[in-house]
C-alpha cells in the first residue's frame, strides 16, 4: 500500500497546533505536514503568490504525490497552489474564492478591539493577523478555481453563514468537485469536531 501524503494548511490565526485533534484521528503511518500562514510567510509582508512559493519550497519532489487539505485562508492558499501545481487532490473547508471586502473590513474592526495577548497561542500578532486579512481582500481566485484538474471535496460548516454561498460557487466553478455541508458545524469545525473532520476527509481520499 502506497503511503498517503497530507499537507494541512491552517485558517487566519490558527498554528500548526489546529490540526492536532483531526491527526490524533489519522493512521500514524500516513504522512503529514501542518503549517500556518506564518511558517509560509511573514505576516506582515503576506501575500497569496509567496504563501505559494513557500509551499512549493516545502512540499518539493512531494507535491505531485501531496494530497492540500486548506481551511478558509488555508484553502484559498491551497486552492491557488493546485491551480499552479500538480497535487494528488484538494479538500477545502469553507474556501473563498473572492472575499468579500465588506467582510474583511468588519472582521478587522472585530480584531481591533481584542486584546492583543488573545493572538499570541497562534504563533501570530494582532497586527500580522490583521495584515493578512488585508492582503487576502484584494484576491480573485476564479479563474484558478477554473483551472483546478484533479479530484477537489468542498465542504463547509451548516452555520458558517459567511461561507456558505462562497463554498457553492468554488464548488460551481471547480468542474467535477464535490460539495458537502457539515450539520451543526460552525467555522473552525476542524477544532470543533474532529473525528467528523477525519471522516469527511478519508471519504474525500478513498475517492481519489
Amino acid at each position: 500500500m502506497e503511503p498517503v501524503n497530507l499537507c494541512f494548511l491552517g485558517g487566519l490565526g490558527d498554528g500548526a497546533d489546529a490540526w492536532s485533534g483531526v491527526l490524533n484521528q489519522l493512521p500514524p503511518h500516513w504522512r503529514v505536514t501542518a503549517l500556518s500562514l506564518s511558517d509560509l510567510c511573514p505576516p506582515e509582508l503576506f501575500s497569496l503568490d509567496s504563501a505559494v512559493n513557500s509551499l512549493e519550497a516545502h512540499l518539493g519532489e512531494a507535491s505531485r504525490q501531496t494530497h492540500l487539505v486548506g481551511l478558509s485562508a488555508g484553502a484559498m492558499v491551497a486552492l491557488r497552489y493546485g491551480a499552479k501545481h500538480e497535487v494528488a487532490s484538494l479538500f477545502l473547508s469553507a474556501p473563498q474564492v473572492q472575499p468579500p471586502k465588506t467582510l474583511i473590513a468588519i472582521q478587522n474592526a472585530v480584531f481591533r478591539l481584542l486584546p492583543a495577548p488573545i493572538f499570541q497561542s497562534s504563533g501570530i500578532s494582532k497586527r500580522g493577523v490583521m495584515c493578512v486579512a488585508h492582503a487576502l481582500a484584494g484576491e480573485d481566485l476564479v479563474a484558478d478555481a477554473k483551472r483546478i484538474a484533479v479530484s477537489t471535496t468542498i465542504v463547509c460548516g451548516s452555520k458558517d453563514r459567511a461561507n456558505l454561498q462562497a463554498a457553492r460557487l468554488t464548488h460551481q466553478l471547480i468542474s467535477g468537485s464535490q460539495l458537502a455541508f457539515v450539520d451543526g458545524a460552525k467555522h473552525e469545525w476542524h477544532k470543533q469536531l474532529p473525528k467528523q473532520f477525519s471522516y469527511k476527509l478519508r471519504r474525500h481520499l478513498a475517492t481519489v
